[in-house]
């Protein structure tokens, strides 16, 4: 309840019978990433009663997705606006158990690129500490379901984003689970062929 809105909440089991959970937040105007922990009984675990910052990097991050890493923290991902000269980036960030951010300040940028917007992240488990994130891509002109891959140390494991589909036509909303069997599967709303169907596409992860 700190000043200024909190919205857009997700949230992801800690492993433990309490939960963490992530969002954006306006206490300093602008939007920034917080999180919490609470535990079966609904106590706060993490900072103070307001939560403790994932990221507050300037211009702004909305939209943030979640995944637990396994260890009883979790894989944050959220949509940056800090590159001004550019439109929206992907970056992401592990907070571990007692609420400390483990990557770099402010998140690893996990895909940027000139007069790109991406957004509308999700997220899963790659079922080895790490995440696989998936986003929608655009320049105006052409769509992208991209996907990167993250290590529980914060590298990037695939060289570059995959493209998982690509057009004219408007690509957006994906979504992702993991199928237990070492893939990914991957849905989005795609425009193609001049009413909105559902897509989808499964990729091997290793």
């Amino acid at each position: 309840t700190k000043s200024g809105d909190q919205l857009n909440i997700r949230m992801a089991p800690d492993g433990s019978g309490g939960a963490i959970i992530v969002w954006e937040d306006y206490r300093r105007g602008e939007p920034d990433i917080y999180a919490q922990k609470i535990n079966g009984i609904g106590d706060r675990l993490w900072g103070d009663e307001y939560g403790v910052a994932v990221c507050t990097a300037s211009y702004g991050q909305k939209n943030p997705v979640i995944v637990s890493d396994g260890s009883g923290g979790a894989i944050i991902a959220w949509e940056d606006y800090r590159n001004v000269t550019t439109a929206a980036d992907i970056y992401a960030q592990r907070i571990n158990d007692v609420g400390i951010p483990e990557w770099n300040a402010n998140g690893v940028c996990v895909s940027s690129g000139p007069i790109i917007n991406m957004i509308n992240p999700d997220i899963v488990s790659d079922g080895y500490g790490g995440a696989v994130i998936v986003w929608q891509e655009s320049d105006g002109s052409n769509w992208w379901i991209r996907a990167q891959r993250i290590g529980f140390n914060g590298n990037l494991l695939w060289v570059g984003a995959q493209t998982l589909s690509q057009g004219v036509k408007p690509k957006e909303f994906p979504k992702i689970i993991n199928d237990g069997t070492g893939y990914v599967i991957v849905t989005w709303q795609d425009y193609a062929s001049g009413t909105y169907g559902i897509y989808a596409y499964r990729m091997y992860i290793n």
